[in-house]
């Protein structure tokens, strides 16, 4: 769950033309268990906090001032929210709680002004001696959620529950046979329409590449019984994969980075296009990187057989013709032992410190044939240290005509904010957004949420305190 909070407001409208910063005042968050920035509706922005023994929703003005708060009543024995999926003028808040029956998993409907409007059981687990951890998933139109758990590491519960009529549209138990949940699912999906996707990923090594390969996984109303699909991937190693449903087209979309033999570090690109009709008939493309692309991811020139170390598949951004933009961003940590006086660290005096580089972000279109239709690199350079790098990497605004990646420039107290505009054919312009300097800000772009297509809203939280910047371009 993400964590966010808001209050009071302060501007600074002179920073750049055409744009608002918009901060609000401090809240100490150090008594807070959790807290979800839920987003905006009828005019005012939702968050919802957790207190422990209460649950709370703020709303706040234009101007990020407080309106007014109210306490949710949830089930009195041991609740425990699972997620909450934002509407137009409604939110769902899902959650457990023990009965006298067993485990019960429920849904409460609010409206903007928090008012409970319908609450339903979605799945009663009856008694059980381990408590489901359950999670949940939920569709591009945020109209379908599926709750999962596994059991005995080869046992996978799913309910897919409807949340415009308020009812389930089908529950299961998968045998996850000569499988592993936790080692080999890869991505879980539902889209549009109440279907499920789970991707395995099997024989992913160096001495077992010829069985390399993916297996889908798919269940939903249109059919009688679960199918299985499998995508060869013998060609190579898979270094890093991200899935995604394109609900327009009707396919599963992966894009990946590659290696030939060695998966200490990545070769390529690779992208697959599976049709939802017809899974069989998939694309695969892959592409080598060129020695100019790792002379402008790396600094310096390099040799096309180099390789790129260290990178990642952050986000796919999907065409409406059927293709894909790849965000990926090279980033790393490693820990390290430092010798200290004060013994009660660990027995031996010694404390881990855990440095975190978060780099240049590498953008990669590809039309809907597996085709490259263009690539840049965006460069910044993160450096922090035991943080979990929550201040770091970028977020992405989306709107029509291009993409805003957002990023703090360095992660320190007195800090520049800037922001790279890519239109759709790669080019891009760097501007600065704010200065942090004197503001006590120290904002967390991974967790932002945009709210309008020229708005975004991102935390920032300094020493167990939190204000919420409202961003208008």
């Amino acid at each position: 769950m993400k964590r966010i909070l808001i209050l009071l407001a302060l501007v600074f409208p002179t920073l750049l033309i055409g744009q608002t910063v918009t901060v609000s005042e401090a809240i100490s968050i150090r008594n807070d268990v959790a807290y979800e920035l839920i987003g905006n509706m009828k005019g005012r922005t939702l968050l919802y906090r957790d207190k422990e023994s209460t649950y709370e929703i703020q709303a706040f003005d234009h101007k990020m001032r407080l309106s007014w708060k109210k306490d949710l009543e949830l089930d009195k024995r041991r609740p425990v929210v699972i997620g909450i999926v934002p509407g137009k003028d409604e939110f769902n808040l899902i959650y457990q709680f023990k009965s006298k029956q067993g485990i019960i998993a429920k849904v409460h409907r609010y409206d903007a002004a928090a008012n409970l409007k319908d609450s339903t059981t979605i799945v009663d687990y009856g008694k059980k001696y381990f408590v489901p951890s359950a999670k949940m998933i939920y569709s591009e139109n945020k109209k379908v959620i599926s709750i999962y758990h596994v059991e005995k590491s080869t046992e996978l519960y799913v309910t897919t529950f409807d949340l415009d009529r308020m009812e389930v549209l089908w529950e299961r138990k998968f045998m996850l046979e000569d499988m592993n949940a936790q080692r080999n699912i890869k991505r879980m999906l539902v889209d549009n329409n109440g279907g499920f996707h789970v991707i395995f990923e099997k024989d992913n090594k160096k001495m077992q590449k010829e069985d390399h390969r993916f297996e889908v996984l798919y269940y939903g109303n249109d059919v009688d019984a679960p199918e299985l699909h499998q995508i060869p991937m013998s060609e190579y190693l898979t270094y890093d994969v991200h899935f995604v449903y394109d609900n327009l087209n009707k396919n599963l979309l992966a894009a990946g980075l590659y290696s030939e033999s060695n998966r200490g570090r990545s070769d390529g690109f690779f992208f697959l296009k599976i049709p939802h009709n017809d899974p069989s008939s998939f694309t695969k493309v892959f592409e080598g990187f060129t020695a100019k692309f790792l002379t402008d991811v790396l600094g310096k020139e390099q040799k096309k057989d180099k390789g790129l170390v260290d990178a990642s598949i952050q986000e796919i951004v999907l065409r409406k013709d059927g293709g894909i933009l790849i965000v990926g961003e090279e980033n790393r940590h490693t820990e390290r032992n430092m010798s200290t006086a004060r013994s009660y660290v660990s027995g031996s005096g010694v404390r881990n410190v855990v440095d975190y580089f978060y780099e240049d972000i590498f953008l990669v279109s590809i039309h809907p044939d597996g085709e490259i239709h263009w690539n840049t690199i965006l460069h910044k350079k993160q450096y922090s240290q035991n943080d979990d790098a929550i201040f770091s990497s970028f977020f992405l605004l989306k709107t029509p005509s291009n993409l805003r990646f957002l990023f703090n420039d360095e992660i320190k107290y007195e800090n520049t904010v800037s922001e790279y505009v890519v239109n759709g054919i790669g080019d891009f312009d760097r501007n600065s957004i704010l200065s942090t300097e004197d503001q006590k800000l120290r904002l967390r772009f991974r967790d932002a949420i945009q709210v309008a297509a020229n708005e975004l809203i991102v935390p920032s939280e300094n020493r167990n305190k939190l204000k919420l910047i409202k961003v208008t371009f």
